[in-house]
């Protein structure tokens, strides 16, 4: 019985690296992999955006404001 609860909580003996975990896991889990990353760039991009409308907005807004005093 003690051999087979060390053999168990032993630790796995392999690559333990992203890709190779990624590799090893399940289709369904890959396809949800993919889509988080896909989405999680999708998101950064939209931020980008805004951060970059926002500081054109501030730069338009100030020139105006010079403008009308």
């Amino acid at each position: 019985m003690e051999t087979l609860v060390q053999s168990t909580l032993a630790a796995p003996e392999g690559d333990i690296s992203f890709f190779a975990l990624f590799w090893q896991a399940h289709f369904v889990v890959k396809v949800v992999m993919i889509g988080l990353l896909a989405a999680s760039v999708w998101c950064w991009a939209i931020i980008g955006e805004k951060v970059i409308l926002m500081g054109h907005t501030r730069r338009q807004m100030t020139r105006e404001e010079t403008m009308l005093w």
